[in-house]
């Protein structure tokens, strides 16, 4: 039956590819576009959670984790083109999983002062206050911006219940 199946996208190419999986990654479905400084930032750190993921035993898993998923969906849209970010999903954890690493390992090059539990724990609040400030456009998107409303689910059930008899 998945031979059979009609595109339904435009052809993806790996630059679109990388693009949308940091933009939807990063921020959500709901933002306009990734700020510059949000950009290097999730570059940065991506750079050293992928350098401490290969560095440890199982850093593996989670660089496979979020690799492996859009590489099948580049490689089976090469045929009949299949972009839709929710197939892409699965690869998030592996991708929240290299950030963390990236940010344990910037915290792990600290000099000697750095290694203060107090230290560490002013830099993932650090980490943490910048993703919040980088994500309330979006949020601000998901909730007062019409064109990323949900439907109405409400309406529907209501004119159910209206037009329903007794059968």
């Amino acid at each position: 039956t998945i031979l059979n199946w009609p595109s339904i996208s435009a052809p993806v190419t790996l630059p679109f590819m990388v693009e949308e999986i940091a933009r939807i990654f990063t921020l959500g479905l709901a933002n306009e576009g990734l700020p510059l400084w949000v950009v290097i930032l999730v570059t940065l750190l991506l750079l050293a959670g992928t350098i401490a993921a290969l560095r440890h035993r199982h850093g593996y898993v989670a660089l496979l984790y979020f690799l492996v998923p859009p590489a099948l969906m580049l490689l089976l849209s090469l045929d009949r083109p299949f972009w839709n970010p929710k197939f892409l999903l699965i690869a998030l954890p592996g991708y929240c999983l290299l950030l963390g690493m990236g940010v344990h390992a910037q915290l792990a090059a600290l000099p000697g002062w750095g290694k203060s539990p107090i230290v560490q724990w002013a830099g993932v609040m650090g980490v943490l206050a910048l993703f919040a400030v980088a994500t309330y456009p979006t949020l601000a998107n998901e909730y007062h911006n019409p064109r990323y409303a949900r439907d109405d689910y409400q309406g529907v059930v209501t004119t159910i219940m209206a037009q329903a008899g007794a059968n």
